[in-house]
């Protein structure tokens, strides 16, 4: 189940420690404190413990829902099915991905934008793989500076361009929407 993503925070801390040393005023890329690996590797332990229903209840009034997000220190995408049975409605985390942003200081919204690619991939990997190419399919960022680029027809810098065009060319969302930062 690890590469379905359901272990994304434990991966992430070594990756945010060993990759970003310079913003954690380490000495050497090489160099992982000795502490800090300690108690990750007794956290990544404890997740044998961890069990996922593996079950999905896909029916015809099935959607999924993708949520982006971003912050200096990472950007990720996961996707979720929501489903109508006579039962009321079920929920289901899918499937999802993080990266940790590039050592070079990028703004949020420019790092929400690749957000919303791994948003736009996992959904046509989700679709892909549970054989729905019609499943609605709804995306969520609170990024309206991102949001903006997705549904503008203009032209933009080459770093921007690049990724609406892939968002657009894997994946034309049936629905895109905002959300507010406040909950």
């Amino acid at each position: 189940m690890i590469l379905l993503g359901f272990y994304l925070p434990s991966p992430y801390c070594l990756k945010f420690g060993s990759k970003k040393p310079g913003r954690l005023n380490w000495p050497g890329m090489t160099l992982y404190p000795q502490d800090r690996f300690s108690r990750w590797l007794l956290e990544v332990a404890g997740l044998s413990k961890v069990e996922i229903p593996r079950y999905l209840n896909v029916s015809g009034k099935s959607e999924s829902h993708i949520f982006v997000d971003a912050s200096e220190n990472a950007y990720a995408a996961c996707v979720f099915t929501r489903s109508v049975t006579n039962n009321g409605v079920q929920v289901h985390l899918i499937r999802a991905k993080t990266r940790v942003a590039p050592i070079k200081t990028i703004s949020i919204p420019r790092l929400e934008l690749p957000a919303c690619s791994i948003g736009a991939r996992l959904a046509l990997s989700v679709r892909t793989a549970l054989d729905l190419p019609h499943l609605k399919t709804t995306f969520w960022t609170d990024s309206m500076v991102a949001l903006w680029w997705i549904k503008s027809r203009e032209e933009w810098s080459i770093f921007v361009l690049n990724r609406v065009r892939e968002i657009n060319e894997v994946d034309s969302p049936t629905k895109i929407g905002g959300m507010s930062r406040e909950f």
